[in-house]
């Protein structure tokens, strides 16, 4: 479960990350954002065919403290957790996400605004943070990653395996229709006896 993401890059210029973000649409639906521990975000795209990267420097990226809040008073498990939460901190946070949804996400970086920033936990998600002018207000956009997507679809797909028993009862309800379809023949059948009989008793 995400609790604190692994690193938070903010950014000078984010209409300029915008312009990238759209040329590099025209190349592939999916773009990776990669954030390294010092100071530089990177973002590319890359088929087949194609490789392309964009590098931004000197900006300000904070690791954050993940074992802050715990309540853990085992000072070896904190030790161990801690010793971890510094590997990640030395290697790059990657996140692979939709091009198309994060354009949309730094197009509300047109409203006037004080810094916009990107919270990135790796394989998970990118959280696009954009704090408005004079604290007027705040938004907060989460993007999945296409990794974790594609895990929750399969989830989905294997809890929907006992979908068999929908079908059987699609089945029974459409011969029910066709009964109901008999029963209005027949009505009509008495319908059409009941004219006759006045027409016969007109004619007496």
């Amino acid at each position: 479960m995400l609790s604190i993401p692994e690193k938070i890059v903010t950014f000078d210029d984010p209409m300029a990350l915008k312009t990238v973000v759209d040329r590099m649409k025209g190349f592939d639906k999916f773009l990776t954002v990669t954030a390294f521990p010092k100071e530089r975000l990177c973002l590319e795209v890359s088929t087949g065919i194609v490789h392309v990267a964009t590098q931004f420097a000197g900006l300000d990226i904070v690791h954050t403290d993940r074992d802050n809040h715990s309540n853990d008073n085992d000072t070896e498990e904190r030790a161990e957790r801690r010793r971890q939460n510094d590997q990640v901190d030395k290697r790059p946070s990657i996140v692979r996400v939709d091009c198309k949804q994060l354009s949309q996400a730094l197009g509300v970086a047109a409203i006037r605004h004080d810094s916009i920033s990107f919270c990135l936990t790796t394989d998970y998600v990118l959280i696009v943070y954009i704090k408005l002018h004079n604290e007027s207000g705040q938004f907060t956009l989460y993007l999945q990653s296409v990794e974790r997507e594609e895990m929750m679809e399969e989830d989905e797909e294997e809890d929907g395996g006992g979908g068999g028993g929908g079908e059987q009862g699609e089945g029974d309800e459409g011969e029910e229709g066709e009964e109901g379809d008999d029963g209005e023949e027949g009505e009509e059948g008495d319908e059409g006896e009941q004219e006759f009989g006045e027409e016969d008793a007109n004619v007496a």
